[in-house]
């Protein structure tokens, strides 16, 4: 009886431990009888689209986002046409350099016009030198869209008072009695071509060097004027010119002065012709 029970509960314990051993490689390999354990899938990622390339703008965006507004045909013939924006000064720079030469005399005067009016008498009398210049200032267009504009009137008026007092405006012989070949090699550095040049004179003013000074009462450097007096057949009205040249030498001390010579400024001023 003893015998019985213990092979009884020997059976039902190897019963026991093959049933676990079963359910044990049953759940491995994710069955078990009449039940699917389905297997864990991932995910796919979703296919994304490559993104397509951009045309190429040519044009670039405004600040603002906006297109630039292009400009009207109006709006350009506005600014061409302004008169340009000193006209007053112009006008009352032409007046005050007509009321020289009106007034010019070779017997009571020096001068034909003040320095600073000069430019205004070679514009009145050459219209390539106003042209250059009013397309040199940009008003060259409101020029061409009013004809008898007050700016070509007032050069128009003294170019008269210049027709009748120039041709007897002549520099002075003393300004070329003198010869100095530095110096005047200078002054004919400043022409590119003296091909269409007639010279009628050439020289130096003084024989020797006037001296500047310092406020210390020393030297600074010494200096001449060269001058040269010629047609051009090349301008395109019939007067001559004289080209002043400032040449200088500076103090090296102990009363001496440096052997190189420079020029510091020229003048170029319209003349009657001999």
């Amino acid at each position: 009886m003893r015998v019985f029970k213990a092979t009884k509960q020997r059976s039902i314990r190897t019963c026991l431990a093959a049933a676990v051993l079963l359910l044990s490689a049953l759940t491995t390999f994710g069955q078990i009888p009449n039940v699917t354990i389905p297997k864990v899938r991932r995910a796919k990622p979703p296919k994304t689209e490559q993104p397509q390339p951009q045309p190429e703008t040519t044009s670039r965006p405004t600040d603002t986002g906006n297109e630039p507004v292009a400009r009207t045909e109006n709006a350009t013939a506005k600014v061409q046409n302004d008169p340009p924006g000193l006209l007053s000064y112009f006008l009352s720079e032409i007046s005050e350099g007509k009321k020289d030469v009106d007034l010019y005399d070779p017997s009571t005067r020096l001068y034909l016009i003040k320095a600073v009016q000069e430019e205004w008498l070679v514009r009145a009398v050459s219209p390539r030198a106003r042209a250059e210049y009013a397309t040199a200032e940009k008003f060259d267009e409101w020029r061409k869209a009013n004809p008898g504009n007050p700016l070509d009137a007032a050069l128009d008026e003294l170019a008269v008072s210049v027709n009748k007092k120039l041709p007897s405006y002549k520099p002075a012989a003393a300004a070329f009695q003198f010869h100095n070949p530095v110096a005047e090699k200078l002054l004919l550095s400043n022409f590119k071509d003296t091909k269409t040049m007639k010279i009628h004179r050439i020289g130096v003013g003084s024989a020797g060097w006037e001296i500047q000074r310092g406020s210390d009462g020393l030297p600074s450097y010494r200096y001449r004027y060269a001058n040269i007096y010629f047609r051009d057949s090349s301008d395109d009205h019939p007067y001559c010119h004289r080209v002043s040249v400032r040449v200088k030498q500076d103090y090296a001390g102990g009363g001496t002065y440096s052997t190189e010579t420079y020029q510091s400024s020229s003048i170029d001023e319209l003349f009657g012709c001999p």
